[in-house]
């Protein structure tokens, strides 16, 4: 019986130490390769169909906001509805930072929040533009800079 419980010991003991045997963690894995990202969307909103919803996403090569269109059934990505790069509105150079979105009622445009400053507890001045899906034109409808 001691024998049986020394050799069960001994394996668990060994089994342990070849599992603490794995990769040093560094700065990089954590910060740039994202091993500890939580895969998950902060804020989605639904399509009028029901079958996708939209999310705001980071995109890795241009660090702009894209808004994507995912299936409900498989949570796959089906496709780019806006690339945040590219919403650069006439007489500027620099895209415009997606903060928040709502579509219209048939979903053939885009209410754009951005520029978001607080002012006092909840009130906040935002920078508003609307986006044509069809066309991609941007118009700026409110600014306050």
């Amino acid at each position: 019986m001691k024998n049986s419980f020394l050799s069960v010991f001994i394996l668990l003991f060994s089994l342990s130490l070849y599992a603490q045997e794995s990769k040093k963690l560094t700065l990089e894995d954590i910060f740039q390769n994202d091993i500890f990202k939580i895969n998950s969307v902060r804020e989605f909103k639904w399509m009028n169909d029901g079958h996708y919803y939209t999310a705001l996403a980071k995109n890795k090569k241009t660090s702009a906001n894209d808004l994507l269109k995912y299936a409900t059934t498989t949570g796959e990505v089906t496709d780019t509805l806006v690339h945040g790069a590219r919403l650069i509105p006439a007489g500027t150079e620099r895209a415009i930072v997606i903060e928040a979105y709502a579509f219209s009622s048939d979903e053939s445009k885009l209410l754009i929040t951005t520029g978001r400053a607080s002012i006092y507890r909840r009130s906040s001045v935002e920078t508003y533009y609307i986006l044509d899906l069809k066309d991609n034109k941007t118009h700026c409808c409110r600014s306050w800079q």
